[in-house]
């Protein structure tokens, strides 16, 4: 490969790189879009999952919220969640949010067991196979956390969406 080559290929990559922040950049955009019209907590995380599913096609999503200074975290918003009863409050460090909380970082399982969520609808019952959990960060500490659930896989431009997030929800 001669020297001109040599540039137009690294010309190439960094227009692809661009052109990829560019696109996440939107698509974070499209999920923030409103949360700052929004009167209460509540509705301000009410809305972040409506926008989540939107842009990700999520048919299940829960938003934790940490109380106050405590490790503890309940959960504050819903996006399409029917249970008997209310999702499992839970302490930093435990279970699957607790790990998130904890070590601030995104997971993704793309197996989960048939019988961990269950999605209803007027058309009947099934469960999605993809989780995502990530928690939202406000100065490098765990506020709360997301865990959203979907029939589709998130891919890893998806994922990095999410985690681009994780600093611009926060309180």
């Amino acid at each position: 490969i001669n020297q001109t080559e040599k540039e137009e290929q690294q010309r190439q990559q960094k227009e692809t790189k661009l052109k990829e922040e560019f696109e996440k950049n939107k698509q974070i955009e499209r999920i923030l879009v409103g949360l700052d019209q929004q009167a209460t907590y509540k509705l301000y995380c009410e809305k972040f999952l409506r926008n989540l599913s939107k842009e990700f096609e999520i048919v299940q999503g829960l938003f934790y919220m940490r109380e106050g200074q405590s490790k503890h975290y309940k959960m504050v918003a819903n996006y399409a969640f029917y249970s008997e009863r209310e999702p499992r409050e839970f302490e930093f460090g435990e279970g699957l949010t607790g790990q998130v909380a904890k070590n601030k970082k995104l997971i993704y399982i793309d197996n989960i067991p048939d019988d961990y969520i269950t999605v209803l609808s007027g058309l009947g019952s099934s469960s999605p196979k993809f989780l995502v959990i990530f928690p939202i960060l406000y100065r490098d500490e765990s506020v709360a956390i997301v865990e959203i659930a979907s029939f589709n896989p998130i891919d890893e431009k998806g994922r990095d969406v999410l985690d681009g997030i994780t600093n611009m929800v926060g309180p």
